[in-house]
Parts: structure tokens; sequence; C-alpha cells
């Protein structure tokens, strides 16, 4: 019987990743400039956004709260009814009771947070004032919190903030 020859020793790197070339300091440090410059990216994209979202908040204002239309159609509604108490009697009410003893109110509506809406007669050359202070009923404030009032039917300034 012949034999069959043996089979040939495998080499000790078959089957290995070819060997790495070294890579140059030059390619490293482009590969981290690209790294960083990503990521600086990254972050004043970030910035820009923690800037800009609460400016685009401030200017749309209450009326992207569904609570706020409620508020301005209540707080229009009173308007309209000293409005009415006015030209019926020559002056606005000076207070709050004259105004529901009269036909043209019979009861005063609460803001959204449980609240009767307030009133403030007229002083000086100052109109009548329907107003809420908002949902931690003190004055001034923002969002939710913030004073609003039949005039400009927007948050009042806070005047904390003001100094005042």
């Amino acid at each position: 019987m012949t034999r069959l020859p043996d089979p040939p020793e495998p080499r000790p790197d078959a089957g290995a990743a070819p060997p790495r070339r070294p890579v140059s300091w030059t390619a490293r440090w482009r590969r981290w400039l690209w790294l960083a410059a990503g990521g600086l990216a990254v972050v004043g994209v970030g910035m820009e956004l923690a800037n800009y979202v609460p400016r685009i908040e401030r200017k749309l204002g209450p009326r992207s709260n569904p609570e706020a239309a409620d508020v301005a159609a209540d707080l229009r509604a009173l308007a309209e009814a000293a409005r009415a108490y006015a030209a019926e009697h020559g002056a606005p009410p000076a207070t709050l009771a004259e105004l529901l003893a009269s036909p043209h109110l019979d009861a005063v509506p609460e803001d959204p947070w449980g609240r009767p809406y307030r009133y403030a007669g007229p002083a000086g050359a100052r109109e009548f004032l329907f107003f809420t202070q908002g949902r931690d009923r003190t004055p001034g404030g923002r969002g939710e919190d913030a004073d609003l009032d039949h005039r400009r039917l927007r948050p009042t300034p806070d005047r904390r903030a003001q100094g005042r």
C-alpha cells in the first residue's frame, strides 16, 4: 500500500490579520481634530437652542396655553359688562359690588385656578381693570404664574423683577 504524504504544516501566520501599518502622528492629529470639531458643533447647536427656545416661548406668551383663551374670553366679557355699566351710568363702577348689582353681570367667573377675577375701580386717569394674578396668586410672575389683565391680555410686567 502506498502511503499518502502528510498534509503540509500550517504556517504560523495563516488566517491572521495582516500586520497593521503604523499610523502617522499627522493622521492621528487630523482624526482628533475632526472629533473635536464635531463635538464643538454639537455643543454650539445645543447652546443656540438653549438661547432661542425661551425667547420663542416668551413671544408666544399665554396664547400657547389653552387656559389663556378662557382667561381672555372671561376678561373681555367682564370689561364689556363694565363698559355697558359706564354707558348707562356715565361712569364705570367704583366697586365690583356695584357691577354685580346691575343687570350687566350676574356673577364673577373664576379663573382657571379656581379664584374669582379681581377688579380695580377707576383711579385718577386710569380706567377700571379686571385681572387675575395667575396660578401662584401673588403679584408678578412668569408663565402660568403671570398676572393677566383685560387691557393687554398678556402677562403684566413682573414688578418685582424691575425693582419696584
